[in-house]
C-alpha cells in the first residue's frame, strides 16, 4: 500500500466502523470512517458522499495520505464510491446502504429472499426478471443506475476534479463515453450545450484548470451566451454591444480583441441576431429575437381583421359605469384589445358583461391566464373554465384534430392551422405574460379575436419582455382604462390602501387597521428578525385559537397565505416555511414493516414533507401537467418509497424522490410567486431587512392578493419607503417598435 503523504492513491476499504458524519447544505454527508486496507491494515479516512457509509461496506476511495498533527496518518478521500458487488450478498449490502436510488434496506430484503443465490446473476445479467419484484419505474432505474457502475472510473474522476457533480459527472461520461477527456480538452464549452445545469462558470472554472486558452472562440461566445441568459433573467430581450462589451470585461474577456470575431461566429451559426435602433447596435440570442418579432408580426397583422357589430343595448350593459361601457364596447368591436385598470375598479365585471353578449350572440369564447392559480381564479370569479395558457393550447389542438376528422381530413396533416376554434379569448393578468408565452400563444390562436386584461402597477413578467406595457402605450391597440374604484363590502379597505400605495401616498393607519406596527398588540418589542418571527408565530396562534365566522378563515393551511420579498435569510420563504409548517403541521409518526415508529415525513434539500403540507410546483412539468406557481395539497407519504402524492386541484400526482426538487412548502411564498392568485387572508412582511426590495409594484401587488383580510408586518417607515420607490428598471425591449413597424407596413 502506497503511504507516501500528499500523493494521490486509489484503495479499495471494508468500513470497519463510522465514527462520525454530518449532513452538509448540499445534501452530501461528511464522514469520518475507520477502515481495513486489502492488506487488512486499520486506516483512517475522512470523506464527503452523497450517501450515508455503513459499517461492512466496501468502498473504493480516491484520494491522499496526510499527517494529522494530532491523529496521526490519514486518508483523506477527494472521491468515493462503493465497490461493485461479486456476490449476491455483496449485491444485498450494495442495496441495502442506498447505493441505488429508491431501493433500500426493506426493498433489498425482498429482492433477497425472492432471488436467494440468484441476486447476483439477476441483478447483473438477468435484469427483467427484476419485475417479479419491483415496479416498472423502479426497475428502469435500477438498471439505469447498476450501468453507471461500469462507467469509465479516468473519465469520471477527471470531471470531478474539475468542480461537476458525481451526477453530472455520469451523465457526461454515458454520453461522451471513451472520448470524454479528449472532448472536453478539445472544447470545455461544448458541456454548456450538451448538458442542461452546466452553465458558463463551470465550463469555465474546467477551462481553466486543464489551461484552456482563454482567448478561444469558443470561450468567448459562450461567454456572450451566458452574458445575454442572464440579461433575459433581468427581464430584457437584448442588450446593446456597449453593456454586452462591459458585461464580458467583468468576465476576464479581451472585448477590443475578440469581440467582433465572436459576434460574427455567432451570426454565421445562427446562434445570435442583431439589431440597429438608433444607430445603436442590440444583440439577441437566436430565441429571443424570433419571439419578440413574430409576436409583433402576428398582433400586427391580427389588428386588420373584421369584427361583426354587437347589440349592447340589454339591461346588464346599461347597469355599467360609462368606463365599463366603453370597455366592454370596444372589446366586442376590435379584433384587439386591452382593458387595464388597477385593484377593485370592475375589471371582471366588464369581462363577465362581454361573455354575456358572446354567449347571446351564440359566439364562441374561451378564457386563460399565464398560471394555472391565475386561471383558477378567472374561474371562480367569471363562473366559466378558465385555462392556463398551456392547456388553452392543448385544448385548441385537440378540437382541431377532432375537426379534421369530421371533415374526413388525415387528422395527422396540418390542414387546419389556420382553423379558428375560438372567436374570442380573454386573456386575464397580462402582466405576468412574457414575450416567450405571447409567442407561443399567438402561434396557437389563429384567428381568434383577443382581449387582454391586466393590472400595469403590479409586478412584471418573471420572463424576458414588457408585454403588457408595450400593448398599453404603443398607440396602435385600442385600450380602455378603468379608474372609478368601485368595489365594496369586504376587502374595501384593502382597496383603499392599495389605491394608496399606486398613487404614492404617505400611508397611514389607525388602530383597527391590520398593520403590525410598534402599537399593535403582535408589533415586535425590537426590530430584529427572531422578533418577526415571533410576531408571526403569535398571529398564526391567535387565528388558529379564532377560527369563526368573524375570522372568515375556514382552513388555516389554505385560506392563510405569507408573503415575503425574500427566498433566504430568517424572513425569507425557506425559514419561514419551517416556522409555520411546525405550527400547522407538526410532524407525526407512523409504523414500518418491522414495527419501528419512524417520522412520516420524506427530506430534501431545504424541507422535510409531511402530509397535508401545501406545496407549491417551480418548474413546468408537462407530463404531469403540473405548472410552475401550482399550489397542492399533500394527500401520502411512502417512507419506504420515498414518494409522495400530490393533489393539484384534483390532479393528482405520484412525486418519487428525484422529483421533490420540483416542489417547495407553500406556506410562505415570494410576493413574485403569488402574483394572479387570491387568498382569504394574506400576511406581509415588509421590513427593512429587505431593503433593496422595497419598490411600490411589489408591496401593491401584495396587498391586492388579499380578498377579505390583509395583515401588514413591518415597519411604517419601511412601507412608506416601499411605496415611495416607483423606479422599476426599464426593460431592454423593442416588442412595442416591431408591433408599430409591422402595423404600419400592412
Amino acid at each position: 500500500m502506497n503511504t507516501e503523504t500528499n500523493q494521490n492513491a486509489t484503495l479499495e476499504l471494508l468500513i470497519t466502523n463510522v465514527i462520525f458524519t454530518k449532513e452538509n447544505d448540499d445534501g452530501s454527508v461528511f464522514h469520518i470512517i475507520k477502515t481495513k486496507t486489502q492488506e487488512n491494515e486499520d486506516l483512517m479516512v475522512k470523506c464527503v458522499h452523497f450517501n450515508k457509509l455503513l459499517v461492512e461496506q466496501e468502498i473504493v476511495a480516491d484520494g491522499k495520505f496526510i499527517n494529522d498533527p494530532k491523529y496521526g496518518k490519514q486518508f483523506i478521500a477527494d472521491f468515493v464510491e462503493y465497490k461493485q458487488p461479486e456476490n449476491s450478498l455483496g449485491v444485498f449490502k450494495y442495496l441495502s446502504a442506498g447505493c441505488i436510488r429508491g431501493v433500500g434496506e426493506k426493498t433489498a430484503e425482498k429482492l433477497l429472499k425472492h432471488f436467494g443465490e440468484d441476486l447476483f446473476i439477476v441483478a447483473t445479467k438477468e435484469q427483467n426478471r427484476l419485475h417479479e419484484v419491483l415496479s416498472e419505474k423502479k426497475v428502469q432505474n435500477f438498471v439505469e443506475q447498476w450501468q453507471n457502475i461500469n462507467l469509465d472510473k479516468t473519465s469520471l474522476f477527471f470531471l470531478m476534479e474539475h468542480s461537476l457533480t458525481k451526477h453530472r459527472a455520469t451523465k457526461i461520461c454515458k454520453q461522451y463515453g471513451d472520448k470524454t477527456i479528449s472532448m472536453i480538452k478539445d472544447n470545455p464549452y461544448r458541456l454548456i450545450d450538451d448538458f442542461p445545469g452546466v452553465g458558463f462558470k463551470i465550463a469555465d472554472s474546467i477551462a481553466n484548470k486543464i489551461h484552456f486558452d482563454m482567448d478561444s472562440l469558443h470561450r468567448v461566445l459562450a461567454a456572450i451566451m451566458f452574458t445575454l441568459g442572464e440579461n433575459e433573467s433581468l427581464g430584457n430581450n437584448c442588450i446593446s454591444t456597449a453593456a454586452l462589451s462591459e458585461k464580458l470585461t467583468a468576465l476576464n474577456i479581451n472585448t477590443e480583441k475578440n469581440l467582433r470575431g465572436a459576434l460574427i461566429n455567432g451570426l454565421e451559426t445562427d446562434k445570435l441576431r442583431v439589431q440597429e435602433v438608433d444607430n445603436m447596435d442590440y444583440i439577441y440570442r437566436k430565441a429571443q429575437f424570433y419571439c419578440e418579432d413574430n409576436s409583433a408580426n402576428l398582433l400586427a397583422a391580427k389588428l386588420k381583421n373584421k369584427v361583426p357589430n354587437y347589440n349592447l343595448s340589454t339591461p346588464i350593459t346599461q347597469s355599467l359605469t360609462d368606463e365599463q361601457l366603453s370597455a366592454v364596447s370596444m372589446a366586442l368591436t376590435n379584433p384587439v384589445s386591452v382593458i387595464t385598470g388597477g385593484a377593485g375598479v370592475g375589471k371582471t365585471t366588464a369581462i363577465k358583461t362581454i361573455l354575456h353578449h358572446l354567449l347571446a350572440n351564440n359566439v364562441s369564447f374561451a378564457l386563460c391566464a399565464p398560471t394555472g392559480r391565475a386561471a383558477k381564479r378567472m374561474t371562480e370569479s367569471t363562473g366559466f373554465q378558465g385555462y392556463t395558457i398551456h392547456r388553452l393550447i392543448s385544448q385548441i389542438e385537440e378540437l382541431k384534430y377532432e375537426e379534421q376528422k369530421n371533415l374526413g381530413l388525415d387528422p395527422d396533416d396540418s390542414q387546419l392551422n389556420d382553423y379558428t376554434v375560438f372567436e374570442y379569448i380573454i386573456m386575464d393578468e397580462s402582466s405576468m405574460l412574457d414575450q416567450r408565452l405571447l409567442n407561443e400563444f399567438l402561434k396557437n390562436c389563429g384567428d381568434s379575436n383577443l382581449i387582454f386584461v391586466g393590472d400595469p402597477h403590479q409586478l412584471p413578467s418573471i420572463g424576458a419582455g414588457n408585454v403588457l406595457d408595450d400593448l398599453i402605450t404603443s398607440g396602435i391597440i385600442p385600450v380602455t382604462r378603468l379608474t372609478k374604484i368601485w368595489r365594496q363590502g369586504n376587502g374595501s379597505d384593502i382597496i383603499r390602501i392599495a389605491d394608496d400605495v399606486n398613487k404614492g401616498n404617505t400611508l397611514k393607519f389607525d388602530n383597527s387597521s391590520n398593520c403590525i406596527l410598534k402599537n399593535h398588540k403582535y408589533a415586535p418589542k425590537k426590530d430584529g428578525e427572531e422578533a418577526y418571527q415571533q410576531c408571526i408565530t403569535n398571529i398564526i396562534n391567535d387565528l388558529m385559537n379564532t377560527i369563526n365566522e368573524q375570522s372568515k378563515l375556514i382552513d388555516p393551511i389554505k385560506d392563510l397565505q405569507i408573503l415575503t420579498p425574500m427566498r433566504v435569510s430568517k424572513l425569507g420563504i425557506i425559514e419561514i416555511n419551517k416556522l409555520v409548517q411546525e405550527l400547522l403541521n407538526p410532524i407525526k409518526f407512523t409504523k414500518n414493516d418491522a414495527g419501528e415508529t419512524v417520522p412520516e415525513e420524506l427530506k430534501s434539500f431545504n424541507y422535510n414533507f409531511r402530509t397535508g403540507d401545501k406545496v407549491i410546483q417551480n418548474k413546468n412539468n408537462y407530463n404531469k401537467q403540473i405548472f410552475n406557481g401550482d399550489i397542492g395539497y399533500i394527500e401520502s407519504i411512502n417512507v419506504e418509497d420515498n414518494s409522495l402524492i400530490i393533489n393539484f386541484d384534483g390532479n393528482k400526482q405520484v412525486y418519487e424522490s428525484e422529483d421533490l426538487s420540483e416542489i417547495e412548502l407553500a406556506y410562505a411564498i415570494t410576493i413574485h410567486k403569488s402574483q394572479g392568485s387570491e387568498y382569504n387572508t394574506a400576511i406581509i412582511l415588509m421590513t427593512y431587512h429587505a431593503f433593496i426590495m422595497l419598490q411600490r409594484n411589489l408591496l401593491y401587488t401584495g396587498i391586492t392578493r388579499g380578498k377579505n383580510k390583509v395583515i401588514l408586518i413591518g415597519q411604517l417607515a419601511a412601507l412608506n419607503k416601499a411605496v415611495s420607490v416607483n423606479d422599476a428598471t426599464k426593460r431592454t425591449c423593442f416588442f412595442k417598435l416591431r408591433l408599430i413597424n409591422y402595423r404600419q407596413a400592412i
